[in-house]
């Protein structure tokens, strides 16, 4: 983690497609802070300040002290979650951040709606290897 950054928000009382619509109308980006078995808080911050901090570098390693109203608390970027899959005639594979946030595994023959994740059964190794192997060639 880099040093701890200072990011003034303004807390919002409203939450939602249209409360997050007027918030931009405004030149701010809304956010909510979650997490620490806290609830969620919905703010709003800085378009320009956010914007320099996240191409100054290093923006989804920095910890932030959020001052929303009086209240500071402390607060990192959430991890983009981006999945890779490869799809045979009967199997589903994906990961997510190269593994990092998880694998999923679906038999499609005994399980079409994807309900039950095969990815840690030890009964589907081969298969998990197999599909793993060809999603790191790129082929499918």
């Amino acid at each position: 983690m880099s040093a701890v950054k200072s990011l003034e928000a303004v807390a919002r009382d409203r939450a939602g497609k249209g409360a997050a619509r007027a918030v931009r109308r405004q030149g701010q980006i809304p956010a909510v802070i979650y997490g620490a078995g806290q609830p969620p808080e919905s703010i709003a911050v800085d378009l320009i300040r956010t914007r320099t901090l996240i191409y100054a570098g290093g923006f989804k390693t920095t910890l932030f002290e959020i001052n929303a109203g009086g209240k500071k608390k402390a607060a990192t970027p959430p991890e983009r979650k981006v999945g890779r899959s490869v799809r045979t005639e009967r199997y589903r594979y994906t990961e997510w951040n190269q593994g990092k946030l998880g694998v999923e595994l679906y038999d499609h023959d005994a399980d079409p709606g994807e309900f039950k994740n095969l990815a840690d059964d030890p009964a589907y190794a081969s298969v998990v290897a197999a599909l793993k192997s060809t999603l790191a060639k790129g082929t499918n």
